[in-house]
């Protein structure tokens, strides 16, 4: 029997893409949806037709993935996507994987058989998951939001922040302050946040003339914890620099304890920036960058609204939003 997978060996197209094509979307271009129409005759495939009849039965529901829950960042992206999921009567279901990522298929193969109207994925990798696949098998549209992998397929859409622009905006503000000397804490580079943000560190200290040392750049994880230990080694080492911008908000409180434990004062004696803009970022009084979490969510939701209204038109691909530089007392001379 031939299956999805021989037209798309055949056809050169991935899976998802041959389906999409099989279900009538219109996101694939006219000449990708000849080939891959001409190979389903060749190879005479005829797609299940009860499969295909099973959007009929989705549920009212939309799911959010996320990894960490102690991420202030998306609670905002989970209460602008409710206010506009109640809007149109979809409930939302809320999925914590931690790092596991066989959770992560669990949850897929969970939201599959519950028949989820759509997903919002804010747990991807640059390295694409399986279950990406599986979703667009069965008819689920899904958004991703915040993260990405390296690729996006032609159904797929992302929702995010101008991360290169955001690390920029910090680094030219603490640049105009007089700032020379600046150690930078980054999240995990196996995000696409994460490698934007650093890339945006690097073009923006080059552009300013600033000199890039690489034992001012740590790559850690995006915790509290980690931040509080990068700190408290610098410290240790007695070599600290003017400023440290930390790539999120979570890494720059660990840092703001480390400091106030051992009384080095924010801003007298160094400069401290995150990017987030969360409730934490108000409590330490953090200059930060605003990335609009709230309105990713909502973007989110209406995208797959649209989408499961069937009421969508060309999707885009990707929707950066930019970023907003909040000052506060953490990085004033």
């Amino acid at each position: 029997m031939v299956t999805i997978k021989d037209v798309a060996a055949k056809s050169g197209f991935s899976v998802a893409t041959v389906s999409a094509v099989i279900n009538g979307k219109t996101i694939v271009s006219p000449r990708s949806k000849e080939i891959i129409l001409q190979t389903i005759n060749e190879l005479g495939y005829r797609p299940n037709a009860v499969a295909r009849n099973l959007k009929k039965s989705k549920s009212p529901s939309i799911a959010i993935l996320v990894r960490a829950v102690t991420n202030p960042l998306y609670l905002q992206v989970v209460l602008g996507l409710e206010e506009m999921a109640w809007k149109h009567n979809y409930e939302i279901l809320f999925c914590s994987i931690g790092p596991n990522l066989e959770r992560e298929d669990k949850y897929i193969d969970n939201l599959i058989e519950r028949r989820v109207g759509g997903v919002v994925i804010a747990t991807s990798t640059l390295i694409r998951q399986k279950g990406l696949d599986k979703l667009h098998m069965h008819n689920i549209p899904y958004v991703f939001v915040n993260r990405k992998p390296d690729r996006l397929e032609e159904h797929e859409c992302y929702i995010g922040l101008d991360n290169v622009n955001a690390s920029k905006m910090i680094v030219n503000h603490l640049n105009e302050l007089g700032v020379r000397d600046i150690a930078y804490l980054s999240g995990p580079q196996e995000f696409s946040t994460f490698k934007e943000r650093m890339s945006g560190f690097r073009d923006a200290m080059k552009s300013n003339g600033i000199p890039l040392q690489n034992d001012r750049i740590f790559e850690t994880d995006f915790t509290k914890e980690c931040g509080y230990q990068v700190i408290k080694e610098l410290i240790v080492s007695g070599n600290l620099p003017e400023a440290v911008l930390c790539s999120s908000d979570l890494l720059a409180s660990g840092a703001y304890l480390a400091f106030k434990e051992e009384n080095i004062r924010i801003p007298d004696d160094i400069l401290l920036t995150g990017i987030d803009n969360s409730d934490l970022a108000e409590l330490m009084d953090l200059t930060t960058i605003d990335p609009h979490a709230k309105e990713m969510g909502r973007r989110a939701g209406h995208i797959l609204v649209d989408i499961i209204s069937d009421s969508s038109n060309e999707l885009k691909k990707e929707i950066l939003l930019q970023p907003q530089l909040v000052v506060r007392n953490s990085s004033k001379k």
